[in-house]
């Protein structure tokens, strides 16, 4: 069982032209240096809804002023407020819209940057093994900023020879969905988790299957499984995937697992973890498209990169693309429990096959890396399946990620 202890405190952020501002909307203020403003966490929203923006200031009696900088322009309301609002625009992509909010006291004033993405899905052919599209649901947008709640993101490292020990509290540095959901009746809180990685990682020549892939450079959780199985049965012949497309059906007992924008939910003590990529995380990282993003870290020690990866692995001059797993569905139907042609709803619809993309079973290769210029072994969390891998290739010096599903 993992070494954990949950920490009783629950959980839980424009201008219609921005070409140009009105005399009383330009700084001439001095810039203040007692006053402090936090526009709070950049947003994954989808098209069409509404998107408020909060302001956190030192000083109660200051007043703000919202502005649009960048991206399609929207009509903003309530901006000489500390909560701003916008209605998302309809995109052909995902796109981003910044903002910066200005407060305004007796010292002068303090300017503070949010990003807001407007999501669209990547899977717009259908394509059963790319990630699911939950967007629609109540509460998948990424707008909750946890430390808002008091509660604390920490990552910290001890070293202890041939191992490194990671404490951790599970809580990102980035906003998630609403929790509870519809799909999900659990509140985030903050935990207290160590976890121990070889200080050296060391390739061997076959696989272990891990349940608790690694987790972020924030000290959040990738977890490969879920807990729920059809119908229930104690030995989970058929376990079901947490952001599949083929979930998103609803063929079977559930078409939505709780997750946000991140691909993450909450277990029943409290603990926010990932099922895929963590687009919140993504962004903040500063993952463009053009250039490879150190994630975290896994079972055994080797670092975990986001989508993209270098055309020629060991090519650092090569161009950067959208790295694709090695699964496909199995043909044919399911021969037991709920049956039915194999649509991507089970762990069990799926198959790997070697060659079939860029990565190994473990959503793994060698290759360099901007951390590695000599290369090293290294993992990816994919659009396409498995999205986060079940299994690592090096030595896991650490029972607690051979654990169950979450």
């Amino acid at each position: 069982m993992m070494k954990f202890k949950v920490l009783c405190m629950s959980s839980l952020l424009v201008l219609g032209s921005y070409g140009s501002l009105q005399a009383d909307e330009i700084d001439t203020k001095a810039v203040s240096s007692t006053l402090t403003v936090n526009a709070g966490y950049d947003q994954v929203v989808p098209q069409q809804t509404k998107v408020k923006m909060s302001a956190t200031v030192n000083n109660q009696s200051a007043t703000y002023q919202w502005i649009q900088t960048a991206g399609p322009s929207v009509s903003l309301k309530n901006a000489k407020t500390s909560t701003a609002s916008f209605i998302a625009p309809t995109v052909t992509a995902s796109t981003s819209l910044s903002f910066k909010v200005t407060a305004t006291d007796s010292s002068g004033t303090k300017t503070d940057k949010i990003n807001i993405e407007v999501w669209v899905p990547f899977n717009t052919t259908s394509d059963p093994s790319l990630l699911g599209d939950f967007s629609k649901k109540t509460g998948w947008a990424c707008d909750q900023d946890l430390s808002k709640s008091g509660l604390v993101s920490s990552v910290t490292v001890a070293n202890l020879g041939s191992t490194k020990r990671y404490t951790i509290t599970a809580i990102p540095k980035h906003a998630i969905g609403t929790f509870p959901n519809a799909g999900n009746p659990n509140l985030a809180s903050q935990q207290l988790y160590t976890l121990d990685l070889p200080s050296s990682p060391t390739k061997q020549s076959t696989s272990t299957a891990v349940k608790l892939f690694g987790f972020t450079t924030d000290g959040v959780t990738f977890d490969r499984n879920t807990a729920e199985c059809y119908n229930n049965s104690p030995s989970c012949e058929w376990r079901y995937e947490a952001v599949t497309a083929g979930l998103a059906k609803g063929a079977y007992q559930w078409s939505w697992l709780g997750s946000d924008c991140n691909n993450g939910h909450v277990q029943p003590n409290g603990n926010y973890h990932y099922h895929g990529l963590p687009e919140s995380l993504i962004n903040k990282l500063g993952d463009k498209g053009n250039k490879m993003v150190l994630m975290g870290y896994a079972a055994d020690g080797f670092p975990v990169y986001g989508r993209w990866g270098y055309t020629t692995a060991t090519s650092s001059s090569s161009a950067i693309k959208r790295v694709k797993g090695s699964y496909r569905l199995k043909s044919g139907t399911r021969p037991s429990g709920p049956g039915g042609a194999y649509d991507g709803t089970f762990i069990q619809d799926w198959e790997y096959v070697k060659g079939l993309g860029d990565l190994d079973e473990c959503n793994g290769r060698f290759g360099v890396t901007p951390q590695y210029p000599n290369g090293i072994y290294h993992y990816y969390l994919t659009d396409s399946y498995p999205f986060i891998p079940s299994c690592v290739y090096g030595k896991v010096v650490d029972n607690d990620f051979l654990g169950a599903g979450r």
